[in-house]
């Protein structure tokens, strides 16, 4: 039979003084890694019991509270309402806007009641039922609507990356 396929990087350059250039590059990219400087400085831990989550330890928690205030600020600013939404949804919904056929494989799905259901891996589906939940006239346009909900995507291990790709 056929051998597995195996999956290979490779990178090159035209002449040794780009490749110094890149090394360098990568060793100040290591320095810099928020990975290693948020376990350093106590702000966040990983723990394998609970892969690819984030434990946001105190300090990191009064930075991270400190930026969504920050952020929630520039949005009042400029028009936005705030919202809050559900995390879990009946399955129907990820069907009728077509989320499921494409993403069911990463998402969070359990049986309620003989039903199932799943965590919400993105806001829009839930954002149009908000949406279609009152007669709304073009003078209510345009809505702005912020949402800080939490998004759940049971991705590969591989494709979680320190803060920005984790597993919450």
């Amino acid at each position: 039979e056929n051998d597995s396929l195996q999956r290979m990087y490779g990178i090159s350059f035209p002449d040794k003084k780009m490749l110094k250039v890149w090394k360098e590059n990568q060793e100040k990219a290591k320095e810099r890694d928020h990975r290693r400087i948020a376990t350093k400085q106590d702000l966040v831990m990983f723990h394998e019991l609970s892969a690819g989550s984030a434990f946001w330890l105190p300090h990191g928690t009064r930075i991270y509270n400190k930026l969504i205030g920050f952020i929630k600020e520039h949005y009042w600013k400029r028009g936005y309402d705030e919202i809050i939404t559900p995390n879990i949804y009946n399955l129907d919904l990820w069907h009728q806007s077509g989320h499921a056929l494409h993403y069911k494989d990463a998402m969070f799905c359990f049986d309620v009641e003989g039903t199932e259901w799943a965590m919400k891996p993105m806001n829009c589906p839930g954002h149009c039922l908000l949406f279609a939940g009152k007669i709304r006239s073009y003078r209510d346009l345009p809505l702005r609507l912020a949402d800080f909900g939490v998004l759940h995507r049971n991705e590969l291990s591989g494709a979680l990356s320190g803060l920005t790709r984790v597993r919450r």
